[in-house]
């Protein structure tokens, strides 16, 4: 099973694959085809940001109500949407 880890290096935020002392780097979308940069980095040299570090928050302005066929998006740069349908709760008219 792969380790993931968000990081920060160089002021900047990233993802990557955990493989024993190293860090490899991936890009793209973490929900949906992070691919490998090529880039490895010694896990000495980054900030591992846990996950109960906020990277989004907040609800856009002008957002309307939510029914169900909605569907929510969150984008973070850098590493991708996450994409939830709203549905009706059990019992709800």
């Amino acid at each position: 099973m792969a380790l993931w880890i968000r990081f920060a290096h160089a002021g900047r935020p990233g993802f990557g694959r955990l493989e024993g002392a190293d860090v490899l780097v991936h890009s793209g979308d973490l929900f949906a085809g992070a691919r490998p940069t090529g880039e490895v980095l010694p896990l000495a040299a980054v900030k591992v940001l846990t996950p109960t570090v906020p990277i989004a928050c907040g609800t856009s302005l002008g957002v309307g109500v939510l029914r169900p066929g909605s569907t929510v998006e969150v984008t973070i740069d850098g590493i991708g949407t996450l994409s939830s349908p709203v549905v009706a709760a059990e019992g709800a008219p």
